[in-house]
């Protein structure tokens, strides 16, 4: 008697672009293969269809993963370091809202994802603080970013500390106007110091002869600071935290500053400067943490906790212990997870992380529970820790 024996080879395991690819199509986004950083594929701008999609997924099964930005927003914060990294992703979050979709390859690096329904070309500034080398990019029309595989320098993998943008919904990501991007344009020149124009609108986007005319009354030494109301105390706001770092006196601060004002075609007025510069130095002197608009709150931790919550996985925590300290007018208090879920525009699941995290690095403690309500049980009730 013959026995046959038949061989099954199994399937080879899929990489990440063959793993994810038709997944992030299905959800709304256009993937790319990548080496590296670099596309794989010719004319990537332009969008193609499932079986196009199926043939780079047999093709570059291996490849990383980029997807086309454009109704995507990817804030690319190319900071190495960490204390300046953290301000800028709280001046991008006090302007544009939080979001759950932070990718993270090189650490303290990072890129914050958001959508628009009205696309934009990029705009960048850059910038050197302290001798540190600063750049951010707002990736628009005509550009890619990496969200899968394994990064190019650190040879790890991208890393989603909160919400993998490659397993969500388009629709999921936090929706900003293009006034809101332009408004952190500005405010991103004026902390860094050395404004950056805009990359060169295509035949699509030519800006009219209105829109010339409003930003040419909001420029500072000739430079546009945005057509956007309000966008000159953002500027002047954000050079003024730069220029506080080397100023001794609060009359120092107030003289280069109104030097600054001086330079804008349509500068504040005197009062409107010191305002600025009263917040601006009541910030120096608390010692606070970078809270655009919020300087009345008073963070009571120092330097090495606040470069802790710097990490993106405690980016929730801090800005929801932020936001109790703001409202939580009474020594006990309760945390509803659904109401501040929706405040802070996240699930209920990553509030209770967050909270969990905030008892776990001594800012908060659980304290007892409130009366029952029929047949609830009652709030959880919990301090501050002093």
């Amino acid at each position: 008697m013959r026995i046959l024996f038949s061989i099954i080879t199994p399937p080879a395991p899929l990489g990440p672009f063959g793993t994810w690819g038709e997944t992030l199509l299905d959800n709304g986004f256009h993937p790319i293969p990548l080496k590296g950083k670099v596309p794989l594929v010719p004319r990537w701008q332009i969008r193609v269809g499932r079986a196009q999609i199926r043939k780079w997924c047999l093709l570059h099964s291996y490849a990383n993963i980029g997807i086309l930005t454009g109704e995507v927003i990817a804030i690319d914060i190319d900071i190495d370091d960490a204390t300046i990294a953290a301000e800028v992703r709280e001046i991008c979050f006090a302007i544009l809202g939080l979001t759950d979709f932070i990718r993270v390859g090189r650490s303290p690096r990072c890129a914050l994802f958001y959508r628009t329904e009205t696309p934009i070309p990029k705009l960048a500034v850059a910038g050197v603080i302290d001798t540190v080398p600063v750049r951010v990019e707002i990736l628009g029309i005509g550009h890619q970013v990496a969200v899968a595989g394994t990064h190019p320098i650190t040879n790890a993998p991208y890393n989603w500390p909160l919400d993998n943008i490659c397993s969500a919904a388009l629709t999921e990501l936090p929706l900003v106007t293009p006034a809101r991007l332009r408004r952190l344009h500005a405010a991103l020149r004026g902390f860094f110091g050395v404004p950056v124009m805009s990359a060169p609108a295509n035949n699509n986007h030519r800006a009219t002869s209105k829109a010339a005319k409003a930003n040419a009354t909001s420029t500072v030494g000739g430079v546009d600071v945005g057509g956007v109301p309000g966008n000159r105390n953002i500027w002047l706001f954000g050079r003024a935290l730069t220029l506080v770092q080397s100023c001794t006196t609060q009359p120092q601060l107030l003289t280069r500053l109104s030097a600054v004002n001086q330079s804008m075609t349509a500068p504040l007025s005197h009062e409107e400067i010191k305002s600025v510069v009263t917040s601006v130095w009541k910030y120096k002197m608390g010692g606070r943490l970078f809270q655009p608009g919020k300087q009345q709150i008073v963070l009571p931790y120092g330097k090495v906790m606040a470069i802790q919550l710097a990490d993106p996985k405690f980016r929730v925590a801090n800005s929801l212990f932020q936001m109790l300290k703001a409202t939580r007018r009474t020594k006990t208090f309760s945390i509803p997870q659904k109401p501040t879920a929706k405040t802070m525009r996240c699930s209920s699941d990553t509030v209770k992380r967050a909270i969990g995290q905030l008892i776990q690095l001594g800012l908060l403690r659980r304290v007892g529970q409130g009366p029952r309500k029929g047949k609830r049980a009652g709030a959880i009730l919990y301090q501050f820790v002093p």
